[in-house]
């Protein structure tokens, strides 16, 4: 598209240096409304595309873009869009919904084995409704000797032992955790040794080839424990 003007303009017009003729004009204008209009701004890496294919309307570059409004029955304003909008949820470090968030059949994932934390604020509580929940049974394998369970990776954990068994604490233990061991003691009279407080004070397990089924309960400062043997 040509566009002929009677002053000096930039490099996407041409200069006439005389009046324009009725020719000339109708031309011009019949041109624009034949295309679609594009607009490219000079600045680096600023482009503003209009009614082109694809996108039908596209705004990239670092500055603002204003547009003039009507704010209230008092008269006109300019809305505002700052070039520090954020394009992606994770620019934002403190998002806050303003509806409800619908998952729409996805799931909501971590990455790198992270954990997923909800934290209320102060004395709020973490509410669920239709409530499923799933153990996760973590296996030690087949071992002995000193153990420290990390009840993150489940609160169901399973053992063979091939050797006796040392257990008085958690890894990495917070307050109100607990866990279920199930013990498999291979038939070979295995002794357990612990500084936990067990119900009764029974810490024996069985010298049959059966299972025994050990459940610990952290308050932050002692550990509580009940074993019930002999599953067979």
């Amino acid at each position: 598209m040509t566009i002929t003007l009677r002053q000096e303009s930039d490099s996407r017009a041409t200069t006439k240096g005389s009046a324009l003729t009725f020719t000339e004009l109708d031309n011009n204008f019949k041109d624009i409304l034949d295309r679609a209009t594009l607009i490219v701004e000079d600045s680096t890496n600023t482009t503003a595309s209009i009614g082109t294919a694809s996108p039908e309307l596209k705004i990239t570059g670092t500055g603002s873009i204003s547009t003039a409004v009507t704010t209230d029955s008092l008269g006109g304003g300019v809305l505002t869009i700052a070039s520090t909008a954020i394009t992606d949820i994770q620019n934002d470090s403190s998002p806050q919904l303003g509806g409800n968030l619908d998952v729409n059949g996805q799931q909501i994932v971590s990455v790198s084995n992270g954990n997923i934390v909800l934290t209320p604020n102060g004395t709020g509580q973490v509410q669920t409704t239709n409530l499923r929940y799933d153990e996760d049974i973590h296996d030690l394998g087949t071992t002995g000797g000193t153990i420290t369970p990390d009840v993150a990776n489940g609160n169901v954990q399973t053992i063979t032992l091939n050797n006796n068994l040392t257990f008085n604490a958690f890894s990495n233990p917070i307050a109100g955790q607990s866990l279920t061991l199930v013990i498999d003691t291979d038939g070979t009279g295995r002794t357990l040794t612990s500084t936990m407080k067990f119900a009764g004070g029974t810490k024996t397990l069985s010298t049959t080839d059966t299972f025994d089924i050990m459940t610990v309960f952290y308050d932050g400062t002692r550990y509580y424990a009940n074993l019930v043997v002999n599953y067979s």
